[in-house]
């Protein structure tokens, strides 16, 4: 039932709205897949541990904003969330070993010399803020790579 527009007036002028964010660690059963139809289908699950760090994350910022005064406050976690894909990261892993890694150090594919990844999939997790400005300084160093080999 949707709250009267007078009274959700009144609390928007009085709420202040802060999100806490606790990063899902890299997790192997997490991944993106196409199956043989071409649908791509994406494999999500929370490991206890990233439940257990939101739970007592969010415990303590309760205890915070009620001791500064605040009358009410109330949250929310994600942890039944199966399509999470808020900052995704890791879905393309980057190393040295084209047995364990998609991506060389460049965030080029192993077996394709002019194919570069330049969006979040080589970062192993965003450490709970917006990665945008690291893709966007790896995507100018991948550039460089580019320019400097002369990869067209």
């Amino acid at each position: 039932m949707p709250i009267p527009q007078p009274i959700a007036e009144f609390l928007l002028k009085r709420m202040l709205v802060i999100t806490g964010i606790v990063e899902d660690l890299p997790q192997q059963e997490n991944r993106i897949e196409v199956d043989k139809d071409g649908k791509i289908r994406l494999f999500h699950k929370f490991h206890s541990y990233d439940v257990f760090r939101s739970r007592y994350y969010m415990t303590k910022l309760k205890r915070v904003f009620r001791s500064a005064g605040a009358v009410l406050c109330f949250g929310a976690m994600g942890d039944k969330d199966d399509i999470h894909t808020s900052h995704q990261v890791g879905t393309t892993r980057f190393g040295k070993d084209p047995n364990t890694s998609v991506l060389d150090e460049h965030c080029r594919l192993h077996d394709h010399e002019n194919v570069f990844v330049v969006d979040g999939g080589f970062m192993p997790n965003a450490l709970g803020v917006s990665p945008a400005l690291t893709i966007a300084a790896n995507a100018l160093r991948v550039a460089d790579t580019i320019l400097q080999k002369a990869i067209i």
